[in-house]
């Protein structure tokens, strides 16, 4: 049983006890006998009485100001519920797809920016080695950034279950917006960075970020951004 199956069990039985079918005693008994632990080694179990969740913290049971934000006994249970305590993000049909379809996804389309953007920064070099038949000094096809580009989603798939961690109390405070408004912030906030680093000289530099150098950072800090405003961390 998952901690979704525990929390539809007790409304059930609460539902049997406020009808008349089963007295206190055999609904607190058969609620006090359903328990899980996650992946971090904590114990949890519903109150009877307040149908909160409780957390053993090793010498007695105490109130849990939120359900369990991550971890899972079973991979039935990882795939049944996401991330407890977002209600409102896991009733969206999207949540219910394999996550590694979205990963692929990740992966092909940042593929594709990144050939676009090689393709696009390589026009000056590619017509001046077809008309002179040399690449022009000092300006060669930018490598770089397409790697960054694509090494980001994968640095994000490999490191996610630290990376969510992190942002556990971030999203407590953005689970409040609605997500059409995140996702207007997610996508603004990459232009927002390059504006304020395009006249920006960090302290002890002579010279401001320029050209690729400054196209960089601002991939990597606006992707993380973006990634850390959007991402609803899942159990795993």
């Amino acid at each position: 049983m998952d901690f979704r199956g525990m929390e539809e069990t007790y409304r059930r039985l609460k539902a049997e006890m406020d009808d008349g079918r089963i007295g206190w005693d055999d609904f607190a008994r058969k609620v006090n006998s359903m328990r899980i632990q996650d992946s971090a080694g904590t114990w949890w179990q519903i109150d009877p009485g307040t149908g909160r969740w409780l957390a053993w913290d090793g010498t007695a049971w105490r109130p849990s100001s939120w359900p369990p934000t991550y971890g899972y006994h079973s991979k039935e249970a990882e795939k049944s519920y996401a991330f407890p305590g977002f209600k409102d993000e896991k009733t969206s049909p999207l949540k219910k797809r394999s996550s590694k379809k979205w990963n692929v996804a990740s992966y092909t389309g940042s593929i594709l920016a990144a050939v676009l953007w090689f393709v696009y920064s390589s026009l000056y070099s590619i017509r001046f080695l077809i008309s002179h038949h040399e690449w022009p000094r000092g300006d060669t096809p930018d490598f770089i950034t397409p790697l960054i580009i694509i090494a980001m989603p994968v640095l994000f798939n490999v490191f996610r279950k630290p990376i969510d961690k992190l942002l556990i109390p971030f999203r407590m405070v953005l689970k409040f917006v609605p997500r059409f408004i995140l996702v207007g912030i997610a996508l603004a906030v990459p232009m927002v960075i390059a504006y304020q680093l395009y006249d920006y000289t960090p302290p002890g530099w002579s010279t401001r970020l320029t050209e690729y150098t400054y196209l960089r950072v601002c991939v990597i800090l606006g992707g993380f951004c973006s990634y850390a405003i959007l991402r609803a961390p899942k159990a795993r």
